[in-house]
């Protein structure tokens, strides 16, 4: 629904499309400047922390709705200038199902991972100590996917992607 209410509200602003473009480019690249450490929003980096103790007399149902949130609004930050780019690109798009597409795409990236760590949680977890040492190589990448992107909105040649992704997806 917020990729197809994105895309809507870009429809709407369709005769900007230039003008938001390149605004929706700077806003990605600073995205990525904040994600490389080269710019600090301090508001981005805002932790809030909840001590937790075991309490018998809350249901397990509930205190695992309980950590589920805090999850969430932990992730938040890692997930939110990703998650912008999309709805950015969703609201460029020229009909209400290019964005649903686009946010049902990033939603099974993120769910396929959560699921199979979920199945193979010991594994993972030695998995993720492993490659722990290339985490800040696996954030500067994203930082520079973002740059990148903002830097092809603001020129206006996104149709370079598109190009280039369209060759490994299938055409209807």
């Amino acid at each position: 629904m917020l990729g197809m209410s994105a895309t809507y509200v870009g429809s709407l602003l369709n005769e900007y499309k230039v003008v938001l473009s390149r605004v929706a480019g700077v806003i990605i690249i600073i995205f990525g400047l904040n994600m490389l450490g080269v710019l600090k929003i301090s508001f981005l980096f805002k932790q809030a922390k909840i001590n937790y103790k075991k309490n018998s007399a809350v249901p397990y149902y509930i205190q695992a709705f309980i950590l589920g949130l805090a999850f969430v609004l932990g992730w938040t930050p890692c997930i939110g200038p990703i998650l912008s780019a999309i709805l950015i690109l969703a609201a460029k798009g020229d009909s209400v199902y290019y964005g649903a597409k686009l946010l049902a795409v990033y939603s099974l990236g993120l769910w396929i991972p959560f699921l199979v760590t979920a199945i193979a949680l010991g594994r993972i977890m030695k998995f993720t100590k492993k490659i722990s040492k290339y985490i800040i190589w696996i954030e500067r990448i994203s930082a520079g996917l973002l740059i990148i992107i903002g830097v092809l909105l603001i020129t206006n040649n996104m149709t370079i992607i598109v190009a280039f992704l369209s060759q490994f997806l299938p055409i209807y």
